[in-house]
């Protein structure tokens, strides 16, 4: 009994000692910008040659033990280590020195956070994208990650779900996947992804369509299918319509006449045409006389 105790105290040791040390250690990664923008201390006080830096990668201008020193005499660990990403550059000098811009231009977030974690440190794209519109200046990736990089959502299952979000609105698609045949390098590109689609599914598309629309605005959105039936001329609300089948479409007489068609591609017909609106005209056939 005594031992089953003895086990008990040291576990329960052991515990609080985890907890104590996952504590400290994730309160080590936090810096409390806040409290030292309250005192009035300036950004360059810490980091001191952040106006001479044209090309960090991602860590040279964090401020070590050395200079939080020189006002933190007592308390700093031993471990302190800050973590900063290591895939993008940035030219400081041009864009304070020669542009003007101060520091809460581009890290608005720091100036309230109390304690962020340093990840969240880094500048935000909705940020950069104030001035890197195409237009005041450019938006060319590399310029400033060294590396190709994925955005957060970009995770394991993206190429499955992506279409998804891409329909809900592609503007956040756009900041990236600049070109309109960005889709079409994976999508009729090499990879030939086409899973969802025969390659008779503009003829045969209405069907699915009717049994699993929620399937179909995975990639695709109602402002698209109106584009497309409109220029088609397929829509029963496009001008267009009566352009969509030639003069002699209905004259049985006439090299344009439309069962002719029909024999050589009935699926074509039936994306538009039910059984029901053929037998308008053709009710007097006969079930299995060809038409």
């Amino acid at each position: 009994m005594k031992n089953i105790k003895r086990h008990i105290i040291i576990i329960i040791i052991l515990v609080a000692a985890l907890v104590g040390t996952f504590v400290f250690s994730k309160d080590e990664n936090r810096f409390p910008h806040k409290v030292h923008i309250d005192n009035r201390i300036e950004c360059v006080h810490c980091h001191k040659k952040i106006n001479e830096s044209t090309s960090t990668t991602g860590g040279p201008d964090v401020p070590g033990r050395a200079i939080c020193g020189e006002c933190h005499d007592e308390g700093l660990s031993k471990r302190m280590k800050f973590r900063y990403e290591q895939n993008y550059q940035m030219n400081h000098t041009f864009h304070m020195a020669d542009l003007g811009l101060e520091c809460k231009n581009c890290h608005e977030g720091l100036y309230t956070m109390e304690a962020p974690p340093q990840e969240e440190s880094v500048v935000k794209m909705e940020y950069c994208f104030q001035c890197h519109d195409n237009a005041t200046a450019t938006q060319y990736c590399m310029l400033c990650h060294v590396n190709p990089i994925k955005p957060d959502d970009h995770n394991r299952g993206w190429e499955t779900l992506h279409g998804r979000k891409a329909s809900i609105g592609q503007k956040e698609c756009q900041k990236c996947h600049t070109s309109k045949n960005s889709c079409l390098r994976c999508h009729r590109g090499s990879k030939g992804i086409t899973r969802y689609h025969n390659p008779n599914y503009e003829a045969t598309h209405r069907y699915e369509s009717r049994m699993t629309l929620k399937n179909c605005r995975t990639c695709h959105s109602e402002r698209q299918c109106r584009d497309c039936h409109k220029s088609s001329g397929v829509s029963y609300k496009s001008p267009l319509l009566q352009k969509r089948h030639p003069l002699g479409w209905t004259n049985r007489y006439s090299s344009k006449f439309h069962s002719r068609k029909a024999r050589l591609n009935l699926p074509s017909c039936t994306t538009c045409h039910t059984k029901n609106e053929c037998s308008y005209c053709h009710f007097w056939i006969k079930k299995g006389l060809r038409l």
